[in-house]
């Protein structure tokens, strides 16, 4: 079977199954009427929210224990630099301390091996997704969490010299799930393989509006079979895909750049990581009105390469 092929078949069954985190949130998708709609049907849900402050120093804190079903995160910092919150459970047989080296080898240079590490994730754990680009006023995740235990991590303490190993949180999960029932969202913002719409090349993309409300909340999806994170980044007014696309193949293949950067800003903003059929409402306090280009920086699990830097991208305006 093709690549393309066992993209779209698996696609497919995970939606046509009826079950799992995919079904769950395609459903939600459908309530909304369709990627531009805005979500109605149910009204506003009051739910608690688990406040994490966190910072370089410090690292962050969590609750020993939370009930299983949505679970609700603001993170947040008063800091201006890197912090990547991600969530994981780990699969039957999976160590916790080699899962930890492994991601180390994903957020590496070596392209080699971060797509091996992406595939050694897929088989061992379950990212459930986190927050990245989370300076005040910060980014609220709401996440589906059934029974089990779920570590978390900042992959900002992989860069701090001197720490050898990266500050673990233990978070356990309890009690049976109950009927999830979303919160209001404003758009589905959808991680996809692009040939499902196209057929004509075996590249990720997005499926979202390219206009959207600046202080908006978003159903977002990975309905791929590889992981992806979901963020914005701030753009120089005017960016196109045409840019971004010369701009990134120059820095993919270390040739000429054909300009200046795209970037306002070094940080993007949204959800971190979460293994194929996962989602999350996720919902971002952004400062000022623009572009913003959806990107996800997660290595392939074929080549290494940033997902972004092979075309998956889309430029949005934020209003």
């Amino acid at each position: 079977m093709s690549l393309l092929n066992s993209r779209v078949t698996r696609r497919t069954a995970l939606v046509a199954g009826g079950g799992g985190a995919l079904a769950v949130a395609t459903a939600a998708a459908a309530r909304a009427g369709d990627a531009s709609g805005t979500q109605t049907a149910d009204s506003p849900v009051r739910r608690r929210v688990i406040d994490v402050d966190v910072t370089t120093d410090g690292g962050f804190q969590l609750p020993s224990t939370v009930p299983a079903g949505l679970v609700t995160f603001h993170f947040h910092s008063a800091e201006d630099g890197y912090h990547a919150i991600q969530g994981f459970a780990l699969n039957p047989g999976a160590d916790l301390a080699a899962t930890i080296e492994t991601i180390r080898a994903g957020v590496g240079d070596d392209r080699a091996a971060a797509a091996a590490a992406h595939r050694t994730l897929l088989a061992t754990t379950t990212l459930v997704g986190g927050a990245v680009g989370i300076q005040d006023p910060g980014v609220t995740v709401a996440i589906p969490l059934d029974a089990g235990t779920y570590y978390f991590i900042d992959y900002n303490d992989y860069f701090i010299e001197g720490m050898a190993t990266p500050r673990v949180h233990t978070l356990q999960v309890v009690g049976p799930t109950a009927r999830v029932q979303l919160p209001g969202f404003d758009a589905s913002v959808i991680a996809v393989p692009m040939d499902h719409d196209t057929a004509t090349h075996e590249a990720f993309g997005f499926l979202s509006p390219t206009a959207l409300p600046l202080d908006g909340t978003y159903l977002m999806i990975n309905a791929s079979d590889e992981i992806h994170d979901i963020g914005w980044r701030h753009a120089k007014p005017g960016t196109t895909d045409e840019y971004l696309t010369a701009y990134y193949t120059a820095v993919r293949n270390g040739t000429p750049l054909p300009g200046p950067s795209p970037w306002l800003e070094g940080n993007l903003h949204g959800l971190q990581g979460v293994a194929p059929g996962r989602y999350a409402v996720v919902s971002i306090g952004f400062a000022e009105a623009g572009d913003y280009v959806l990107v996800c920086y997660v290595p392939s699990a074929e080549t290494g390469v940033p997902h972004t830097l092979d075309g998956m991208f889309l430029v949005t305006h934020l209003s």
